[in-house]
């Protein structure tokens, strides 16, 4: 129930002064107002760090694959000094194989390559628009 003064005016159940009613007292809308700030800030830090853990997610697989790469380079070149000879058709065969199988995971790797970063550029340009 509103409550008035003696003189007339309209006094605030929320604050105790007097010239407005309590559904419209300043220091409740600026608490509101800080409430609602404290839960978007909240809602971007999350989706930044969920940006971040999804980038990291990715930037550890490149470097699994990348260490899988080195691994059978290695490997290939193992097997061409155990065998000696470069130049027999069954070497070059699977030289060719395993170059083909390289191109193969390469063209994939770029390919995951530009979703990491289509999502982080898309996650970064969402963290900007809502810290405006």
């Amino acid at each position: 129930m509103n409550k008035w003064t003696k003189s007339g005016q309209p006094k605030c159940n929320n604050c105790s002064r007097v010239g407005h009613f309590a559904k419209c007292c300043p220091d409740r809308q600026m608490l509101e107002g800080l409430l609602a700030m404290g839960k978007a800030k909240m809602e971007e830090d999350k989706k930044e760090a969920e940006a971040r853990a999804r980038l990291k997610k990715k930037l550890a697989e490149k470097q699994k694959k990348e260490e899988r790469k080195e691994r059978k380079k290695k490997e290939r070149k193992a097997r061409k000094e155990m065998k000696g000879v470069t130049g027999e058709k069954e070497s070059d065969k699977e030289n060719e194989n395993m170059e083909a199988a390289d191109i193969e995971e390469a063209s994939k790797e770029k390919t995951l390559d530009d979703d990491v970063v289509n999502e982080a550029s898309i996650a970064l340009k969402r963290a900007l628009v809502i810290s405006k």
